[in-house]
């Protein structure tokens, strides 16, 4: 009689192998990002997108088990790293979101949100049944934390249409008054001249970036944080000593391939998220030199809640013959809008919030190392904001 529990193990082997395959996305991102000093990390590899959904949905197969028993140390904990996984990768998918189109945003933010409401669902399932025993307050943490995860997606996402708009409305206006810097008669540019243009342009194109301007965010910082969360769960999620065997689930061997793959994934992630927390921090401490900071949060404040307050004036598209019915109708809908008009300003001013904390808190103890060992970690830091500086020229 054939085992019904024989393929278990090469079923691991599969999660496994999908969590190899975003491992190796997110590697190829980071010796990209390094070689071109770009250490705000960009998503190119391991972007939101179809391929890398399909392949986390995967990954996370032994967090989504709801009838497998799972008693070990190690299965206990590869549970929990597989749900820290998907909590990391998500935080991960914030300057991705700057490349897509507003079809390519709803369809990819819908599939992340269907695959994290699933493992959250999962996860209360197994708690409640008694499948998760090991670390069930630090799963309801992570879950939740996964899910706000989501939520800051979400937020970012509504101002990424507006961004483009506003960037490259910037960036026309900068190249007009760059361009209009005549040489006058037959002067000609020096080699010093042509750096500094070069320079500017350059300049210009870096940071005009959707991607970058997602990746320095405040949202960036506070993803990191998650993301350090879900760093740290490496540690709690180490299988220590008790009498528990180490592995007792039908998954056998191949729990350790998912955990000890997993665990590299988490660590690139917040390799990642870090650069990009340091970025954001570098970006504030400028705004706080230049005094700066009020009017870009009140921009960024306006900025925010533009698109939800565009479509609050419009009129429904829905044809409807009742005037009380379509009363009934705009009503409902403005209450709605108006709800996520008043969220995304609390998220947002938390978001605000949050950096200069964490940068009393961190930068004490990694802003001077970075500062010491890597003075040019990136260019269009090191080099002047050229928005300021060009509207300090003006003045």
């Amino acid at each position: 009689m054939v085992d019904s529990n024989a393929p278990m193990p090469w079923i691991g082997v599969y999660a496994a192998v999908a969590s190899l395959i975003w491992v190796v996305a997110l590697m190829a991102d980071v010796v990209y990002s390094v070689r071109h000093r770009k250490l705000w990390f960009p998503c190119r590899y391991s972007a939101l997108n179809a391929a890398s959904l399909t392949v986390l949905a995967i990954a996370v197969k032994l967090a989504m088990d709801l009838t497998t028993p799972m008693p070990g140390i190690l299965d206990q904990a590869a549970k929990s790293r597989s749900t820290a996984f998907l909590c990391a990768s998500t935080t991960h998918f914030m300057p991705s979101i700057g490349s897509m189109s507003d079809r390519d945003i709803v369809v990819n933010l819908t599939a992340l949100g269907i695959l994290i409401v699933t493992l959250t669902v999962n996860v209360i399932i197994q708690v409640f049944t008694g499948v998760i025993e090991d670390w069930m307050r630090f799963q309801a943490v992570v879950v939740f934390l996964n899910v706000y995860s989501f939520i800051i997606l979400s937020s970012s996402a509504l101002t990424v249409f507006t961004s483009k708009i506003y960037l490259e409305h910037k960036y026309n206006e900068l190249h007009k008054r760059i361009s209009g810097e005549e040489l006058q008669g037959d002067e000609i540019m020096d080699l010093d001249k042509l750096k500094l243009r070069v320079k500017k342009y350059w300049v210009m194109a870096e940071t005009g970036n959707p991607q970058f301007v997602m990746a320095r965010s405040e949202a960036s910082a506070v993803l990191f944080m998650i993301c350090l969360i879900s760093y740290l769960s490496n540690g709690i999620t180490t299988p220590h000593f008790s009498r528990k065997p180490m592995i007792a689930s039908n998954y056998k061997w191949s729990v350790h391939l998912v955990y000890w793959t997993q665990y590299v994934g988490i660590v690139l992630c917040f390799v990642m998220s870090l650069g990009r927390f340091l970025v954001a921090l570098l970006h504030t401490v400028q705004n706080v030199r230049k005094g700066t900071v009020s009017s870009i949060s009140l921009d960024i404040k306006n900025y925010r809640i533009k698109r939800l307050v565009d479509w609050k004036k419009r009129p429904p598209p829905l044809q409807v013959r009742g005037q009380k019915l379509r009363k009934i109708i705009c009503d409902i809908r403005n209450l709605l809008l108006n709800i996520c008009i008043g969220s995304q300003i609390v998220i947002v001013l938390v978001n605000k919030l949050f950096v200069p904390i964490s940068f009393f808190w961190i930068s004490l103890h990694i802003g001077k190392v970075c500062s010491l060992r890597c003075p040019s970690i990136y260019n269009p830091i090191d080099h002047p904001n050229l928005f300021c500086h060009l509207e300090e020229e003006n003045h």
